[in-house]
């Protein structure tokens, strides 16, 4: 096996002082080229690296960010993640990658175990049953810097990014009313997250632009799992009169709606028409896909949170403002 060298070696070696030798590896402007040469030259041949461990001690940070998120199997979420490790690498961070489930105790332990593993700053979206985020609080008090992405808090102010859900509702309403539908749906998600009160914002506000009537029987909501989907369709689908076309929380829902719908042979003439969230890339493939989906700006989204946390991190003790960051949706007609 090959030996492994100490910066008290290079130095050792180099008759230099251990402090000259870390200036010289870390580009210092006091430091001579020539010293900066023979430093450098040295730790090629030996193939020298910092030892991590104590880079962190020195500089009291772990270079470690954690990631709470529902599940990678949504689409959106590991697009996302790639963005956060992508940007948080080029700074030289690694990530700790968490998934809660929707379970608020795995979201709560994962925030103790973070805190153990003193990341520098921690993104997180929440699950549908967190109000109370008494848990992030503690980590902001004990100096880890919080950014929510997708889903936020809704009642103080934080650092968050997320889609303008609202905006892509009026639009998704609009382009249905310009295809002469009457009646729209609109199956949101649970009623405790923010996002579902941007998309209802958004539906209702959709519905008086276009000269609509509020009729509250035409939404539903849903846990986001396919039993509660199909318990959101049966409400909207026994109305006396049901909606010829609905906007869903996210195009997975969309998805198994039409499935119950082709499972039951609940047809309708002519049939409904959904419009979800997210331009699944699945959905190319399919011979009956949605009639249209708005696409998220996944990636980005994932970097501006790590941008952002970033920002925190550096910003140490010096108060920033809360910052919102609202990327917007592009309606994606697929048939």
């Amino acid at each position: 096996m090959s030996e492994t060298y100490t910066l008290k070696d290079l130095a050792r070696m180099l008759r230099m002082s251990p402090s000259t030798v870390s200036k010289a590896l870390n580009d210092y402007p006091t430091i001579s080229d020539m010293t900066r040469q023979r430093v450098r030259e040295l730790a090629d041949r030996l193939n020298y690296s910092p030892d991590p461990a104590a880079v962190s001690f020195k500089r009291k940070k772990s270079f470690t960010l954690g990631v709470i998120i529902p599940n990678l199997t949504d689409h959106f979420y590991a697009i996302a993640v790639g963005g956060i490790e992508e940007y948080a690498m080029q700074q030289g961070y690694k990530c700790m990658v968490c998934q809660h489930f929707e379970d608020l105790e795995r979201e709560r332990d994962f925030c103790r175990m973070l805190e153990r593993n003193k990341v520098d700053g921690l993104i997180v979206s929440i699950s549908r049953s967190t109000t109370d985020i008494s848990h992030f609080r503690h980590l902001e008090e004990r100096g880890i810097p919080v950014v929510y992405f997708v889903r936020r808090p809704g009642a103080e102010e934080t650092f968050y990014v997320t889609s303008n859900v609202y905006q892509g509702t009026i639009d998704a309403v609009g382009y249905l009313a310009g295809k002469g539908h009457q009646r729209i749906g609109h199956i949101l998600g649970p009623p405790g997250l923010i996002a579902t009160a941007d998309r209802l914002n958004g539906y209702m506000d959709g519905l008086q632009r276009c000269g609509l009537p509020w009729d509250g029987a035409l939404t539903a909501n849903s846990d986001l799992s396919e039993a509660g989907t199909i318990q959101a369709m049966e409400q909207l689908t026994s109305l006396p009169d049901p909606p010829t076309a609905i906007i869903t929380f996210k195009d997975y829902v969309a998805l198994d709606a039409m499935l119950h719908l082709k499972k039951t042979k609940a047809t309708s003439t002519p049939p409904i028409e959904f419009i979800g969230f997210g331009n699944l890339p699945m959905l190319r493939y399919l011979d009956n896909p949605p009639l249209a989906s708005l696409e998220e700006q996944c990636a980005a989204i994932g970097r501006r949170s790590a941008e952002l946390l970033m920002s925190r991190i550096t910003a140490g003790n010096n108060v920033m403002i809360p910052e919102a960051v609202l990327f917007d949706c592009e309606l994606k007609v697929l048939k």
